[in-house]
């Protein structure tokens, strides 16, 4: 436990896995509730599997093959032993309920969905059930039960908050010149970086990605917008310019298209 500073409801990571932790070593199900800062915890695994709820703040969630915007109001299936690495935006309040082994049947894919009012309420319910929780209490078990079978439903709404990562060294270079720039990330350069034409840069990710470059781009700058919105520090305006947009208009209707709600909205949700 050297490697972890703890005061009652916040934790600090260094380089550890989580199954190293007092939250992995009981065998019912429970509610972790806390806080975490701005920063990264670095890969690591869990045998439970769980959901991550983001109260406030804001996370990116990354796995092997996919990385996932975490905004406030929304909640992400991390299965078990599945190695994934957390960066917290913005100091963040979450809940995470755990779900004993034996109550999966199967794996369930990864996924973020938004918590609708009854599953923000059930999930700020279950916080009263923590790890050290009485495994006899019956009231308890049938509830979360009950929470995972709600959870497979609320799933099946998955939201497009996923950028796919790439196998291959060669398109990780593309991906992360994208992700450093997405201002101005442009085809030809990206190709230049991996000494490859762009037709071939561009039959290389549909073929490894299942995703146009254009599409790619698109989704980078929107999920950066997202994070910049929420982290609450610049206008819409300048969010649009600082994700390459030129037209103010055009970005509100992309983002809209994305995300469901307008800049504006996301912004105020995000700051709640």
């Amino acid at each position: 436990m050297d490697d972890i500073r703890a005061s009652d409801n916040f934790f600090a990571f260094a380089d550890m896995k989580y199954d190293n932790l007092f939250i992995d070593q009981t065998e019912v199900a429970f509610c972790h509730s806390g806080d975490f800062a701005q920063g990264a915890f670095d890969w690591h695994t869990h045998r439970w599997s769980h959901i991550l709820y983001a109260v406030s703040g804001m996370m990116r969630v990354e796995v092997a093959d996919s990385l996932w915007l975490l905004p406030p109001q929304r909640a992400i299936w991390i299965s078990a032993d599945v190695p994934h690495r957390t960066d917290c935006l913005a100091p963040t309040h979450f809940h995470s309920i755990f779900f004993a082994p034996s109550q999966i049947s199967q794996m369930l894919p990864m996924r973020v969905f938004a918590v609708s009012p009854l599953a923000r309420e059930m999930i700020r319910y279950a916080s009263r059930w923590g790890v050290q929780r009485d495994p006899a209490d019956v009231v308890a078990n049938h509830y979360f039960e009950t929470l995972l079978l709600l959870c497979q439903q609320w799933m099946a709404d998955e939201l497009a908050l996923r950028l796919p990562r790439p196998q291959s060294e060669s398109l990780g270079v593309v991906v992360d010149y994208v992700l450093r720039a997405v201002d101005s990330a442009d085809l030809d350069t990206a190709a230049d970086l991996i000494a490859v034409s762009p037709r071939t840069l561009r039959r290389q990710m549909q073929r490894e990605m299942q995703m146009t470059w254009r599409q790619f781009l698109h989704d980078a700058r929107m999920i950066r917008a997202m994070e910049l919105l929420g982290a609450g520090e610049q206008s819409v305006t300048e969010v649009a310019f600082a994700v390459g947009y030129q037209s103010l208009s055009a970005f509100t209707k992309a983002f809209t298209l994305f995300t469901g709600e307008q800049p504006s909205r996301w912004s105020m949700v995000s700051a709640q």
